[in-house]
């Protein structure tokens, strides 16, 4: 009996945890999602201090195409609600599947424009950003909640 007191409450912590991430993350999307529109230059001129110094890229010329920014601040938004839901539904995997599937892609898309079309920094920080929330999404998702769902079962009546 007192290990069963033990466990729930500590399985009761880890979900716990994972909805107070999927706010933070939530929250941060949104921000993040907010400045890619209000004010894109200032995102690129950050970026940009990168190669001034580490030798590692070029800087990408500013202004950049404005065609990004609609896709950035739906992406954003996306996972901004994707974060919100799995917050409030931890036990469903649908959700950080979803997550985890738009940071790999992303990740990808950094990793190709770096080598195909040119060597800026801004790439290296967008591949190294998504990986490293992938990372985050994967194993507070799925590693650490094996016994998660991939659909919300419905309760019974």
């Amino acid at each position: 009996m007192a290990n069963s007191i033990i466990e729930d409450s500590w399985e009761g912590s880890r979900v716990g945890n994972y909805r107070r991430l999927m706010r933070l993350l939530g929250v941060l999307y949104a921000l993040a999602g907010a400045w890619f529109f209000l004010a894109p230059d200032s995102v690129l001129q950050l970026i940009n201090l990168g190669p001034k110094y580490f030798n590692l890229a070029f800087v990408i010329p500013i202004p950049a195409d404005r065609f990004w920014l609609v896709l950035a601040v739906s992406m954003m938004a996306m996972l901004s609600a994707l974060s919100f839901l799995s917050a409030e539904d931890p036990a469903n995997r649908g959700y950080p599947f979803v997550h985890l599937l738009s940071k790999l892609v992303s990740l990808g898309g950094f990793i190709a424009m770096f080598f195909l079309y040119g060597r800026y920094f801004a790439y290296l920080v967008g591949a190294f950003v998504d990986l490293l929330l992938a990372l985050i999404v994967l194993w507070d998702g799925f590693v650490r909640r094996p016994g998660a769902k991939f659909v919300k079962q419905k309760a019974e009546a």
